[in-house]
């Protein structure tokens, strides 16, 4: 199997009380992978249930150029 599964659920970092669930949410998830030698920078979206909980797929550790993943929350409207 070449990928991981990544899984979890969104929560504020100030504790406060989620009124209008998670709608809108989704996740910009970007790294650099090995591919025949080259690396190729990869971005891809993630919608967010309205629970919060999120889940995509990422290459495994030895095909992760830099080793490095960036994963940002971003809300529609903001």
């Amino acid at each position: 199997m070449n990928r991981v599964s990544v899984n979890g659920f969104l929560k504020p970092t100030d504790n406060r009380l989620i009124t209008d669930d998670y709608l809108g949410h989704f996740l910009k998830v970007s790294y650099i992978q090995e591919i025949s030698g080259n690396s190729i920078y990869s971005k891809d979206r993630v919608d967010v249930e309205r629970n919060g909980a999120f889940r995509f797929f990422l290459p495994n550790q030895e095909l992760l150029g830099g080793k490095s993943v960036t994963i940002a929350s971003v809300r529609t409207g903001w």
